[in-house]
């Protein structure tokens, strides 16, 4: 399965975000990850409905996400499809998590973060049409720059959506 096809997910700046956005220390050499209240049981025993981009968001609530950027992105996929890629602006210091819900008809889908780079950096470790990268905590990171987001349905086909939380 090959990891292409971009589309620019835009970032927009909150304007009153219900908590301050927790930061990751300046001038490290590696993306650090930072544990949040409910990290790993919130995904764990969420039920989703079969409507995605609700899913989705109810998900990322769930998990105590703080601000959502940019608005949910949706597709359709099969297995055999190539990768779905969201590029996304982030900046040293602030942290971040990837929530994604696939609809009815998908078994299993996977997302993964890259760095500016290309390299990966976290993916989902859940099995299932619920995937949350990192699987735990959130992924702080140390260089300003275009990181992607890419989404793939493993196995089955329909609807998914994906979005970018600030923690």
């Amino acid at each position: 399965m090959s990891w292409r096809g971009a589309i620019l997910l835009a970032l927009l700046p909150s304007c009153a975000a219900s908590a301050p956005a927790a930061r990751a220390p300046r001038g490290g050499d590696a993306p650090t990850a930072r544990g949040i209240e409910r990290a790993v049981e919130c995904h764990t025993t969420f039920r989703a409905t079969g409507d995605a981009a609700r899913d989705t968001t109810r998900l990322a609530r769930a998990c105590g996400a703080t601000e959502r950027l940019g608005e949910p992105r949706a597709g359709s996929q099969s297995a055999e499809a190539p990768v779905a890629s969201f590029v996304f602006a982030a900046s040293a210091g602030d942290c971040y998590r990837v929530f994604a819900v696939a609809g009815d008809g998908v078994v299993e889908l996977d997302t993964m973060v890259r760095d500016p780079d290309g390299r990966p950096l976290v993916r989902d470790e859940g099995v299932g049409r619920i995937a949350v990268a990192p699987h735990a905590g959130a992924l702080c990171v140390v260089t300003d720059g275009a990181y992607t987001i890419d989404v793939a349905v493993v196995r089955g086909a329909g609807p998914f959506s994906v979005e970018l939380w600030r923690q």
